[in-house]
């Protein structure tokens, strides 16, 4: 009998496009069917443009410049696969969509006249004339802010780079996976889910994301670099729901789904889910009750101590925060650790358990680089050490405000590598990959409940700060009741208030290396020219006298 090809078996046979160069801004495939086998961009040709857009800049009047272009492509799949199990034969389902693919051409140039930057971006042409007027409107923009009396500015120091070359190392391109191959992994983990035994309905849902950007930096002082980017930017969640309603969503770990890594990080995706669903069925089956309102021990999963290192540390200190140099889309106004040229080497934001590193450099993780968005050499540091506040999240224009603080501790005044977007965007300020250091000893999370006699395990947050990251409450999604050691009761509506150095200062022990796991962190909105996801390394934490109380109460009517 013939076999009659059939969807799977042409998706199966197709591949994306290695290279991308679209002239126009976007181009979506809404099918799998689709195929975008566009050929790469020219590197000579892109570095003619870069060069053509700095010689047009300083011919009219800049004396500093660089140029960032951004080609490249994303893939998502839409609607997001998901899954139900349950105990009713009939709500077990599952779906994966379609893929969707976005490319994107895009050239941005930053100018400096008399110390005033404009910023200019745009799809890339390679019209030499529409180049040139791009670098004009970028000049004009900036000698405008010189008309508006705003402040000069100067750039800290970074060293040349001639010809700097980079690539995210992957073992597989998931542009070259074919799209059947892709959806049969997907159409797999979600049949696994479905048929988990189950006393519910249990729903999990998975976003799916991969982009591959190539990035060309150029400056007037001589630099030219270019890097080849991967991104794998995968969350997901569950529900579970019984007659009496819905007890809520649970996102599920994909830190070692996602980062700077290629197709190879979903090679266990279908034993993730299944062990996540299942995971769903245990926590839905134990007593649930609200949380009593008080001050109590806590003991933090590796999940959640990532998200509190975000919200409390990370976030408030980046120095443009700090500086009151904030861009709208931030939401912190300013920071707890202030003024930066007093607080740096000095400030205390915690006790001496707490040391926190950043980097960009290392391996598999989400905002892992070669080079920052100005051409900074990828590196790590520390951010916090024996509690003390050692160094800010910084760019160039932001480091050479620090110069007094700098000196004081006589170390060099340098960016930290923290400048991200590219292609249209302007570059800012945005985390890099943070860690929060483990303890020397080999210490379990299970050794850190047992030392509690009435507390909680928590293992997944959602912080919410004030403009300044001091007051923080955390409302924890996933709770345990803590009793002489023993974990006990599922706990609802339980969040955390606390001030962010008393926080700190409360930690009373952290896990060993075992109990390290990395957190997909979300910054910003998915985009192929933003960073919009970071990777956070912590182990698990033990803090105490944390005032917790219960958001779920309402209060009584007057009437």
């Amino acid at each position: 009998m013939n076999h009659v090809p059939n969807r799977r078996d042409f998706l199966r046979s197709t591949t994306l496009g290695a290279g991308i160069l679209v002239l126009s801004p976007w181009v979506r495939a809404q099918t799998p069917e689709s195929l975008l086998r566009t050929p790469a961009p020219d590197p000579d040709r892109l570095i003619a443009v870069a060069r053509q857009a700095l010689d047009a800049a300083r011919s009219a009047g800049a004396s500093d410049v660089d140029v960032r272009i951004l080609t490249g492509a994303r893939m998502r799949w839409d609607p997001v696969p998901d899954a139900t199990a349950s105990v009713n034969e009939a709500e077990r389902n599952h779906l994966v969509g379609q893929p969707v693919l976005q490319h994107g051409a895009r050239i941005g140039l930053r100018v400096w006249v008399d110390g005033h930057m404009g910023f200019a971006g745009n799809m890339l042409s390679f019209n030499a004339d529409q180049t040139a007027a791009l670098a004009k409107l970028a000049v004009q923009r900036a000698k405008a802010w010189k008309v508006a009396g705003q402040a000069a500015s100067h750039l800290a120091a970074a060293p040349v780079v001639e010809n700097g070359q980079w690539q995210t190392p992957i073992q597989i391109d998931p542009f070259t996976v074919p799209i059947g191959e892709q959806e049969g992994t997907l159409l797999e983990a979600m049949q696994a889910v479905r048929h988990t035994p189950t006393t519910a309905a249990i729903s999990l849902s998975l976003y799916i994301e991969w982009k591959r950007i190539d990035e060309l930096f150029a400056s007037s002082t001589g630099s030219l670099l270019r890097q080849r980017l991967y991104s794998a930017n995968h969350t997901g969640g569950f529900w579970a729901r019984e007659k009496a309603g819905e007890w809520g969503f649970v996102s599920i770990q994909t830190g070692d789904l996602g980062g700077s890594r290629g197709y190879e990080g979903l090679k266990n995706l279908k034993q993730k889910l299944a062990a996540a669903t299942q995971t769903a069925e245990e926590v839905r089956s134990l007593p649930w009750r609200p949380i009593e309102a008080g001050s109590y021990d806590v003991v933090l999963s590796p999940r959640a101590a990532a998200q509190l290192v975000a919200s409390t540390i990370g976030y408030p200190l980046e120095l443009d925060r700090a500086l009151l140099r904030t861009s709208s889309f931030k939401e912190y106004a300013t920071s707890y650790a202030v003024p930066p040229n007093e607080a740096i080497g000095r400030f205390e934001i915690g006790n001496e358990l707490l040391n926190v590193r950043a980097d960009r450099s290392r391996p598999g993780l989400a905002a892992t680089v070669g080079w920052d968005a100005e051409g900074v050499k990828a590196s790590e540091f520390a951010l916090v050490q024996g509690g003390v506040l050692q160094n800010y999240l910084s760019d160039r224009s932001t480091a050479a405000a620090l110069k007094p603080g700098y000196e004081r501790l006589a170390q060099p005044v340098q960016s930290t590598g923290c400048a991200s977007d590219g292609g249209g965007l302007l570059p800012k300020i945005k985390l890099p990959n943070l860690a929060l250091l483990p303890g020397s000893e080999a210490i379990s999370q299970n050794d850190l409940i047992k030392d509690v006699k009435n507390g909680y395990l928590i293992d997944d947050l959602y912080p919410s700060a004030d403009h300044t990251g001091l007051n923080v409450q955390a409302r924890a999604q996933h709770a345990r009741h803590i009793r002489d050691g023993a974990l006990g009761d599922v706990i609802q509506h339980a969040t955390l208030q606390f001030n962010t150095p008393r926080f700190w200062q409360g930690l009373d022990a952290l896990g060993g290396a075992a109990t390290v796991a990395t957190h997909h962190h979300q910054l910003d909105e998915r985009h192929l020219e933003k960073l919009s996801h970071v990777s956070i390394t912590a182990p698990a934490m033990r803090v105490r006298k944390v005032n917790m109380v219960n958001t779920g109460r309402r209060g009584r009517r007057s009437d």
